[in-house]
């Protein structure tokens, strides 16, 4: 892990100067994830697409499909002579359509998953289109396809860095760009709060993630882990097979987990400190949540939520899900979270 310190000052200073530089629109989508209300509806050429957080009556929400996620498209770009400061976004139609068609203006997908205890964004740039985006209520972010820079904002002087597929940040601050890009971008976001209130920045690369593997069944109700080689040849055939890489972070962590096809974990409940959101980016999945039964796809995105009982199977080789904690701090995210 590297443990890289953006600046001195710490998230919340930071995104405090930002909108002392004028882009106090940023915030304004968030407000209902931050307070945890319904905030009223707030439009500005310059808003980003945030994160509206779950409604009333959705404590249930444990699956949102691909399809059904709020998707739509957003335009960045950097303007030095700005009135409200350098870092324009463009996060509704009305905006979009007004941005300006010419120069390093980024254009990209946001497809936005919304649940009780954290969020997902997906954020899809095509290849050729110039990579700008400005990090704000981000709290991890997991490069699935792509590379860019992370450049200091305004008035910051950390050093630019570099993040390639399979990297991911915690607690970041910065602005990613990539003028010049030779293949598609994708970057998965989440918005979860952290187990700990002074939780600081990391950066794992991909490399420096370990990966552990591993069988797993279930012997008349005791679940049964093996990871040694003896041990995973004298799995029975309904052991499931995992390869888990872990990215450990000060406060939460990203799992990137693959299973083969053949096998199914046994039951298991969400310990009582936090709940899991998860995004699938590859392969199908049968998952058992508490009394549901769902079909899982690339594209889908699942909630595995405090006291439900329930267990996985792939339904094809190397399919693959990525999990963090989600704690569950309903309204009010820690202070270094912001």
């Amino acid at each position: 892990m590297s443990s890289l310190v953006p600046d001195k000052t710490d998230r919340r200073s930071a995104l405090r100067r930002v909108i002392g530089a004028g882009a106090a629109s940023l915030a304004l989508p968030l407000m209902p994830r931050l307070i945890g209300v319904d905030a009223p509806s707030l439009i500005s050429s310059a808003q980003a697409a945030g994160n509206p957080g779950a409604r009333k009556g959705q404590g249930e929400l444990v699956y949102i499909a691909g399809k059904d996620a709020e998707t739509r498209m957003i335009a960045e770009w950097y303007d030095p002579k700005g009135p409200t400061g350098p870092y324009r976004i463009a996060g509704n139609k009305a905006a979009y359509d007004r941005a300006p068609k010419e120069g390093s203006i980024s254009h990209y997908e946001a497809k936005t998953f919304n649940f009780p205890s954290g969020s997902i964004r997906l954020l899809s740039w095509k290849k050729g289109e110039p990579v700008r985006h400005m990090i704000t209520f981000e709290t991890e972010i997991f490069v699935l396809k792509g590379s860019a820079t992370v450049e200091p904002l305004l008035g910051f002087t950390h050093k630019p860095y570099k993040i390639v597929k399979g990297d991911a940040l915690f607690m970041p601050q910065g602005y990613i760009t990539n003028l010049k890009t030779t293949e598609d971008t994708v970057l998965l976001t989440f918005l979860v709060s952290a187990s700990k209130s002074d939780a600081k920045f990391s950066l794992v690369h991909a490399k420096d993630a370990p990966i552990s593997k591993s069988m797993m069944w279930d012997d008349n109700g005791k679940i049964v882990t093996a990871s040694k080689p003896e041990e995973m040849k004298k799995a029975p055939k309904i052991a499931l097979k995992q390869s888990v890489q872990r990215y450990a972070f000060d406060g939460n962590s990203i799992r990137v987990a693959t299973l083969s096809k053949g096998g199914r974990t046994p039951t298991f409940t969400i310990p009582p400190r936090t709940d899991v959101v998860i995004y699938i980016p590859q392969g199908r999945f049968r998952r058992q949540e508490g009394n549901q039964m769902l079909e899982l796809s690339a594209g889908d995105a699942l909630r595995e939520k405090i006291g439900n009982p329930g267990w996985w199977e792939p339904l094809e080789d190397n399919s693959v899900f990525i999990a963090t904690d989600a704690p569950v701090n309903p309204g009010v995210l820690p202070s270094a979270s912001l």
